[in-house]
C-alpha cells in the first residue's frame, strides 16, 4: 500500500512540473528603442527573461555598449529579443 501511495505522489509531482507554464517575458514591458544606452536596454531585456540577439548596424565592435544606441527591438516570440545596435566609430 505504501509503495502505491509513494508512486502516486511521485507521479503527481512529475505531472505538475511537466504541465506548469514556463517563464516567459512580457512583451508589454519592452524598453523603447533609444530611451537608454544599449547596455541598459540589453540588461533590461535579459532581466525580463529574453534571450538577446544583437544586430550591429554600424560603428565599431570595440566601442562599449554604454556608448551605443538601440534603434529597434523585435520580439518574434516571448523568449527572444532581436536588438538593432548602432555604435559610434572607434576613437
Amino acid at each position: 500500500m505504501r509503495l502505491i501511495a509513494g508512486s502516486l505522489v511521485a507521479a503527481t509531482a512529475v505531472a505538475a512540473f511537466a504541465l506548469a507554464p514556463t517563464a516567459a517575458a512580457d512583451p508589454s514591458t519592452v524598453p523603447t528603442p533609444g530611451s537608454e544606452p544599449a547596455a541598459a536596454t540589453i540588461e533590461d531585456l535579459s532581466k525580463q527573461g529574453y534571450n538577446v540577439d544583437l544586430n550591429w548596424l554600424n560603428g565599431s565592435y570595440g566601442v562599449p555598449l554604454n556608448q551605443c544606441s538601440v534603434t529597434a527591438i523585435q520580439t518574434p516570440d516571448r523568449h527572444t529579443a532581436n536588438v538593432d545596435v548602432s555604435c559610434p566609430p572607434a576613437a
